[in-house]
């Protein structure tokens, strides 16, 4: 296994294709494989879990919206000091068959390791809050219902 970390512009493009597919597969949004293609080309980083050659896992440092990031802010009831430009971690996803390897792990971990500013999450999955709390996140605020489920609110620094 092999996890890349990296600017979108120098991903090749099979790969960014790769990783939007899993993401679509994994059912964590609902949207058209372009569109989340597009979503991952303008995230400010991306980190790939590669098996002989292939993307098994992704992980992203994305660049929300100015409204969305002010939304989730105002759901959890905590303020946006120090996050009004802070990048969103998502889009974690592992292929099922690779699933329960620690490679989710990994790839938030590869991601957390490069920041330099305070990043923030948004989840209602109850793996990836545990993963979020190894990997130095803490919980702010309140629970909100999402359309998926709870949703909590994690940051760093």
């Amino acid at each position: 296994m092999t996890i890349w970390v990296g600017s979108p512009a120098k991903c090749a493009a099979n790969d960014v294709t790769a990783a939007a597919t899993l993401i679509k597969t994994g059912g964590a949004i609902d949207a058209k494989l372009a569109v989340l293609e597009g979503r991952l080309r303008r995230s400010r980083t991306l980190a790939f879990c590669q098996k002989e050659g292939q993307v098994v896992g992704v992980g992203c440092l994305k660049n929300p919206v100015p409204n969305y990031r002010e939304r989730v802010f105002t759901k959890a009831g905590v303020s946006m000091d120090r996050f009004q430009n802070a990048p969103e971690l998502g889009y974690v996803t592992v292929d099922e068959t690779m699933r329960g390897q620690g490679l989710a792990h990994q790839l938030v971990e590869a991601l957390v390791k490069i920041l330099e500013e305070p990043c923030y999450a948004t989840t209602d999955d109850d793996t990836m809050k545990r993963m979020l709390g190894r990997s130095g996140f803490l919980k702010l605020g309140t629970e909100w219902t999402g359309q998926r489920g709870t949703l909590s609110l994690w940051t760093t620094h």
